[in-house]
């Protein structure tokens, strides 16, 4: 907790700019009230109303909307996480991560399918083609983001057999063609017999089921897996 305190200090205040002496503090509220003013000196032409639309319209002009307010600066200083302070920064954050899971809803539900003929297949028969999902940028983005943490947690937790080649970084199926090879130019030289077993699953994606896969990924100890 107190590593996460330090964390968001030191990002909004290496995100903030130093004050200068000759400006004021940003202030959202004199905007809302030089509007009304001018509003009314334009239709009394009241020499009060010009003065204090003339006051409003100076200070206004020495703001500077880069900078922190002062009060902000002092709150965000004396930050902690005793008096649950800390928690009023962090919720923007998860309101907004609300909101970006909300669009990745709307995004991934949609996608453009196209029909692609496979190598030597008859082009009048539908079961030729191979159906592509086409995805939108972001949710081609979510898909990498997911995929890294996939992997890296299948890596670091041990869940894939080191047999396995393909669909893995450094691992292609060309690995699995030479790791063969050997086993069989080791068994010649000691005169020895070698036997495989294939097995081709047609159209195993067909065939996968999704819906029993997918409540394994929240038993996976990472935020983003379940998502």
């Amino acid at each position: 907790m107190c590593r996460l305190e330090d964390e968001i200090i030191n990002a909004k205040i290496s995100t903030s700019n130093p004050v200068k002496e000759n400006y004021n503090y940003h202030d959202s509220k004199l905007p809302a009230r030089r509007n009304p003013a001018r509003k009314m000196f334009q239709t009394y032409h009241d020499p009060v109303l010009k003065r204090k639309l003339n006051k409003l319209n100076k200070q206004i002009n020495k703001l500077d909307p880069k900078i922190e307010t002062d009060a902000f600066t002092n709150e965000l200083l004396n930050v902690n996480v005793t008096d649950g302070k800390v928690w009023k920064f962090v919720t923007p954050l998860k309101r907004k991560l609300k909101t970006f899971h909300h669009l990745m809803d709307r995004q991934v539900e949609k996608s453009t399918v196209v029909p692609i003929l496979k190598p030597r297949k008859d082009s009048t028969n539908t079961t030729s083609y191979r159906p592509i999902s086409l995805l939108p940028s972001l949710s081609n983005i979510a898909e990498h983001l997911i995929l890294n943490r996939l992997n890296n947690y299948l890596k670091e937790n041990k869940v894939i057999c080191p047999e396995e080649f393909g669909f893995r970084e450094k691992l292609s199926t060309s690995y699995q063609l030479i790791r063969v090879v050997e086993y069989v130019t080791e068994a010649f030289a000691n005169k020895q017999k070698t036997g495989a077993a294939y097995l081709d699953i047609q159209k195993v994606f067909d065939r996968f089921l999704a819906r029993l896969t997918y409540p394994q990924t929240y038993t996976l100890q990472d935020p983003l897996l379940p998502y």
